[in-house]
């Protein structure tokens, strides 16, 4: 009797130990498992026959069948994903990277040659040099109607960079000089046509925001040069401050209080370099802001209370987007970047990668969104308007519309 009822117990025990294994061979063996990691969430998925519904994390883990499906990721506002033909096998474990793209359209809006574009918001009218004519044009993006502004002297073949003031009734354009063999700034008036020729050896220059006044570093000795302002046709200049450093550019604030300066070519000198100085012009007082590499641009928020920095690191390769506060010490680093851009209401910014493609990236939680699956080479921002971003690519024109 007693050996039956070993028996039993010991038959019992094996059939509960062989469905448990069964069941393990057939729910965790017998299965593939696929993770799903997305750059934005929650998304909609589907493998194969299986919907999984809306899933609100960046991870996802299921457990499949062995065979071949075709997976289907949906976001609202983004393009849908889509992967035919995945084959996984029994107890096969694998991973999927799914980088959504807004849905957005990217055209070209205007044939002409166009470079050192600038938006006057107030107009909707774009500024910019027309390569095709050598003149100083402007486009309306309501109507798409262009007018020449300023024709340019024939010798102006060879222009760096173009400043245009806030009310796009001045601009600065920046020549190399054969005569000098160096960088010439010439100072034009848009409405009465006049023009000044600026000291050689300034580089660079920022308006205010009323267009009354400039801004820009002129050299002292080797090693140091002097924040100054003076009138925007060159007259009445002063020194603000004196620098550690002779060649650099400067941006000045949306609310006119504030100047920052950053050295125009690296030094090799990381003292120097890595610096950016935010100068109080009224109190005379700069703050220091020290970043992981080479600062290559400056941008200020519109409203004035905070500002962007490219940087570039030369024993890395390293291009970064930087957020700077720049009354407090608050720096956060946005990622690979090598060009930026306010969104209208501040609480993003696009930026141009390292392979040239745009995302906008969230300013609080720093994850970035694709939107363009082409790359753009060469591009420039122009400017963020509601529900738009312009830029120029290779000489044309782009408007994304989201």
């Amino acid at each position: 009797m007693r050996f039956l009822k070993a028996l039993l117990v010991f038959l019992l025990i094996i059939a509960i130990l062989g469905g448990a294994g069964f069941a393990y061979y057939y729910f965790v063996l017998n299965k593939a498992e696929v993770i799903v990691s997305v750059n934005t969430y929650p998304f909609k998925l589907k493998i194969g026959d299986q919907d999984f519904g809306e899933i609100g994390a960046k991870d996802f883990y299921a457990k499949v069948e062995p065979g071949t499906y075709t997976i289907v990721a949906q976001k609202e506002d983004f393009k849908d994903f889509v992967l035919e033909n995945f084959n996984i096998g029994r107890g096969e474990k694998k991973e999927i990277e799914i980088e959504f793209v807004m849905d957005v359209t990217i055209e070209e809006v205007s044939d002409k040659v166009i470079s050192f574009a600038s938006l006057y918001h107030d107009k909707n009218e774009l500024f910019f040099v027309d390569q095709g004519k050598i003149a100083i044009s402007s486009l309306n993006l309501s109507d798409m109607t262009e007018k020449e502004v300023l024709s340019l002297p024939f010798y102006f073949d060879d222009i760096r960079k173009v400043t245009f003031s806030p009310l796009f009734n001045k601009a600065v354009l920046s020549c190399f000089d054969k005569n000098s063999n160096a960088e010439k700034l010439t100072f034009f008036d848009l409405k009465i046509k006049k023009r000044v020729d600026f000291h050689t050896s300034i580089h660079d220059v920022s308006f205010s925001p009323d267009g009354l006044k400039i801004a820009y570093v002129f050299p002292g000795s080797e090693n140091n040069g002097y924040l100054s302002t003076a009138n925007s046709d060159g007259s009445q200049w002063e020194n603000v401050d004196e620098l550690e450093f002779n060649r650099a550019d400067t941006r000045w604030s949306p609310d006119g209080k504030y100047i920052a300066v950053f050295s125009k070519e690296e030094t090799g000198n990381e003292n120097l370099d890595n610096k950016i100085y935010v100068v109080d012009i009224v109190n005379k007082k700069k703050t220091e802001k020290t970043l992981p590499g080479f600062c290559e641009e400056v941008i200020w928020a519109p409203s004035g209370s905070k500002m962007l920095c490219a940087t570039s690191n030369k024993e890395t390769s390293d291009t970064n987007i930087w957020y700077i506060d720049p009354f407090s010490n608050v720096q956060k680093d946005l990622g690979n970047g090598k060009k930026a851009c306010w969104s209208k209401d501040e609480s993003a910014v696009f930026v141009v990668s390292s392979d040239d493609y745009i995302y906008k990236v969230d300013l609080e939680t720093r994850g970035r969104i694709l939107l363009s699956e082409k790359s753009f080479a060469s591009i420039s921002f122009v400017a963020a308007i509601e529900g738009s971003l312009y830029f120029v690519d290779n000489g044309k024109l782009y408007k994304m519309t989201f």
